[in-house]
């Protein structure tokens, strides 16, 4: 086996790791010989997803294995000083290595197969966000191989993707109303869809639940002009956010009882709203705050979500997913919004941005688009959900127990709604595709890159995944 040592400046690491492996390819197709080839590239990471962070030195191990029945490719990373220094210059074993890699807590991942996510939850006032794919200050998500994990910037680093990846998120809400409702918020260039996979029975009992999106027409066509309408709304909403200023300051004087690291977060926010009630000069103001509150909500629009439902949310229509409904979210990894109003404190800045956002935003209810059939088999049916500038969404459900082969691209993220399922390397085709299935976990996605090998994936009757592409390649070798 033969170990190359690289310390590169300007070069990226995926250029080279891309130029090694098409290397270890040919020496297949030519030799079609059994060996291993191994890299250690030493380079600064830059972590373009934090504020004003210096580069941080890392060494990415990446090992080739040149199978006759194709390449594997192994890799991990570490910071400079966690990697012993005896190892450059020297040929060490893969048993050395992965040694190494254990007493440094480091996962050995084989980017031939599809990386496993590792989320971090962020909680929110409103409840929490779990991200798959996020990478800013507040979080990074990870990437691990069942026993240690990576900062996913780090792998992507080897794969060349990380400002381009479609971010994938989890909305998760408190089930209480106006606690687990969402900012009513814009966006003016972010693009987002959301597939809801749960409406709590607690909040709604009927199984059907709501998100505010747009402005009602029914409303608007009490006013005689859009102006006349956007000054209505905005003279509600500013006595609104004055009384909430009022009551928010008011909250943050409140103590906390003294056994409160054992409360949940809803607990704390309830035994707060009683204290608020107990003063003495507080009760007005709450009753006050509700009448408000729904007079503001009257101007807004609402539509019905059940499990199962798709919403592809619009630029620059104010919107807000409503207490106790689960999505899954796909987005461009951008972090921009302005926030209209909100039933409790923001957290993440000092004000709201109405008047700035009514100038924009579009008042009309969106129109609901129909989901785009790709492929209605007796197996299974691929339908378009989502189709962005930088990325498109699809979903898979499966009638019946199907094989199909996986076309691996660039950022192709994949995840297991409910039901089933399974991989294999090699493909459908292949005689020898007997060796052992990789089930997946509901709830749980994972990366494929380019550098992902052929894959055959199986699923159950049942069966629901939901799939970002950001090419504009087919990620399904669909039968004719």
């Amino acid at each position: 086996m033969q170990t190359l040592f690289l310390d590169i400046d300007d070069q990226s690491p995926a250029s080279v790791v891309a130029a090694y492996r098409r290397r270890a390819e040919l020496s297949i197709a030519v030799a079609n010989s059994e060996n291993t080839q191994r890299l250690l590239i030493q380079y600064l990471h830059k972590p373009w997803y934090l504020l004003d962070a210096q580069p941080i030195a890392l060494v990415a191990i990446v090992q080739f294995d040149l199978l006759q029945t194709g390449l594997q490719v192994h890799a991990s990373v570490l910071p400079v000083e966690q990697f012993d220094a005896p190892f450059w210059g020297s040929q060490p074993s893969t048993d050395l290595v992965l040694s190494h890699l254990v007493k440094a807590s480091a996962p050995w991942l084989n980017l031939s197969m599809p990386l496993g996510l590792q989320p971090v939850h962020i909680p929110k006032p409103w409840g929490q966000e779990v991200w798959f794919t996020g990478m800013e200050i507040r979080g990074q998500s990870g990437v691990g191989d069942g026993h240690f994990s990576l900062p996913l910037p780090w792998i992507l680093d080897l794969l060349g993707e990380s400002h381009s990846l479609t971010l994938l998120k989890v909305l998760d809400p408190f089930a209480e109303e106006v606690l687990g409702d969402l900012y009513f918020e814009l966006h003016e260039t972010k693009q987002e869809v959301y597939i809801v996979t749960r409406v709590d029975p607690q909040a709604w009992p009927d199984g059907v639940g709501e998100i505010f999106m747009g402005f009602s027409s029914e409303k608007r066509n009490q006013y005689p002009s859009r102006e006349a309408f956007v000054q209505a709304y905005l003279a509600v909403v500013d006595e609104y956010r004055q009384l909430r200023q009022q009551l928010d300051a008011a909250m943050d004087g409140i103590g906390l009882p003294e056994h409160h690291a054992r409360l949940s977060p809803v607990e704390i926010y309830a035994h707060k709203q009683q204290a608020i009630a107990d003063l003495a000069n507080m009760p007005p103001l709450i009753e006050k705050e509700t009448l408000l509150r729904q007079q503001m909500n009257q101007f807004i629009a609402r539509r019905p979500l059940r499990v199962g439902d798709v919403v592809k949310v619009p630029c620059l229509t104010p919107h807000s997913l409503q207490h106790g409904i689960q999505v899954v979210e796909f987005q461009t990894p951008v972090y921009e919004r302005k926030i209209l109003s909100f039933g409790q404190k923001v957290m993440t800045q000092v004000h709201w941005d109405t008047h700035e956002a009514m100038a924009i935003a579009n008042l009309d209810e969106p129109r609901l688009d129909g989901l785009v059939a790709i492929h209605a088999g007796q197996s299974f049916l691929l339908e378009l959900i989502a189709d962005f500038d930088e990325f498109r969404v699809e979903r898979l459900g499966c009638r019946s127990e199907c094989s199909l082969d996986l076309a691996p691209s660039d950022g192709l993220l994949l995840m297991l709604i409910h039901g089933e399922a399974s991989y294999i390397q090699g493909t459908s085709r292949q005689l020898d595709n007997t060796g052992s299935a990789i089930g997946l976990t509901p709830g749980s996605a994972w990366l494929l890159s380019a550098i992902t090998g052929p894959l055959v994936l199986r699923l159950k009757p049942g069966a629901l995944v939901l799939a970002a592409i950001s090419s504009s390649q087919p990620w399904l070798d669909l039968p004719n």
